[in-house]
């Protein structure tokens, strides 16, 4: 039985979420890119980093409007 959380994913969410930032900001899709960008640098850092900054950032709204 595999164990590994990530064993076997072709796309994350975060991924997905880069993808769509970058065709909102070519205008293929409606929808803001930086909306996008942000959702996918978050949950990149949920997936990798949990840790008590990330559940900082969430419950203070601190993305919102962050440029990275």
């Amino acid at each position: 039985m595999q164990t590994e959380p990530l064993t076997g994913q072709m796309l994350n969410y975060s991924e997905v979420q880069f993808m769509l930032a970058e065709a909102a900001l070519k205008d293929w899709i409606d929808g803001a890119d930086s909306v996008y960008y942000n959702n996918g640098v978050l949950a990149y850092m949920q997936m990798w980093l949990p840790t008590s900054f990330t559940a900082a950032l969430l419950t203070s709204g601190g993305i919102n409007g962050a440029v990275f």
